[in-house]
């Protein structure tokens, strides 16, 4: 009998359903996942495209799925922006998407938080665009400047006559050193920071909470299609049957909102 370390999350669930997977999200989550894409113009909403996969394929792999989907290895000539939750959302894959014609807005961003106590990196400092840190938010330049690209850090310097008699220096998350005022930080914290400033926006807000609705879809699909308890095994089977769930839905749509046929 092996130790339960030894064990991971793509063994044999249930004889079966061999291709069915163990991911540690919620209780009882053993089998698959689904992910949804609609499409909204302002008035309307539909379900565009959707995907069916055993349960350990990661929300981050389901975007980039998504953005290929959108462009391929083209530029969207009409910009399109992609409202999704935080756990599908990555500086890199907004990266990735933005050089396609997609804008990525997350509903949140996953992971640590910074104090508040204190400004965060991107409203503190600028960076150019070769990474270096060009000024605070004093207006102030610093008279060393570095990006390491191998660890992703950025490093700058201060005189420390400048920091002192600056009224900001409370609130700044500069370190105060003997013979320097150092700051460093990753490139990455540093472009999170600038999403955070950017959610803040009314803007952004608005285009948030159009996922309101799409937020609803996971209840719906399991209280009124069932899909926790379809009556097939394997990958295909499923796929195929939750590729009913999706048409109805659909369906009831098109029976709510008739225009929506002549889009």
């Amino acid at each position: 009998m092996k130790d339960g370390k030894e064990l991971n999350s793509t063994i044999l669930q249930n004889p079966s359903d061999p291709d069915a997977t163990y991911r540690f999200k919620y209780k009882g989550n053993i089998g698959y996942t689904a992910n949804v894409v609609e499409i909204y113009d302002g008035d309307h909403n539909i379900i565009k495209d959707y995907d069916f996969k055993p349960n350990i394929y990661s929300d981050q792999k389901f975007s980039a799925d998504t953005i290929e989907k959108l462009a391929g290895n083209s530029i969207l000539e009409t910009p399109v922006k992609m409202i999704v939750d935080g756990a599908y959302f990555t500086i890199d894959l907004a990266e990735k998407a933005s050089e396609k014609g997609i804008e990525i807005i997350p509903g949140k961003l996953t992971g640590r938080k910074q104090n508040d106590s204190k400004m965060n990196y991107a409203s503190t400092f600028e960076i150019s665009e070769e990474n270096l840190v060009i000024s605070c938010a004093n207006n102030e330049e610093p008279f060393y400047s570095d990006y390491d690209a191998e660890k992703d850090v950025c490093t700058a310097k201060f005189s420390k006559e400048t920091c002192t008699n600056c009224s900001l220096n409370k609130d700044c998350r500069i370190q105060f050193q003997k013979k320097a005022n150092t700051v460093r930080f990753k490139k990455d914290r540093y472009s999170r920071d600038l999403y955070r400033n950017k959610m803040q926006t009314k803007e952004f807000v608005e285009l948030t909470n159009q996922r309101a609705g799409v937020e609803g879809l996971p209840s719906i699909f399991r209280r009124v299609y069932n899909v926790d308890s379809m009556p097939v095994r394997g990958e295909l089977r499923s796929k195929f049957y939750f590729a009913f769930k999706v048409l109805a839905s659909n369906v009831k749509k098109l029976f709510k909102k008739p225009i929506i046929a002549t889009m």
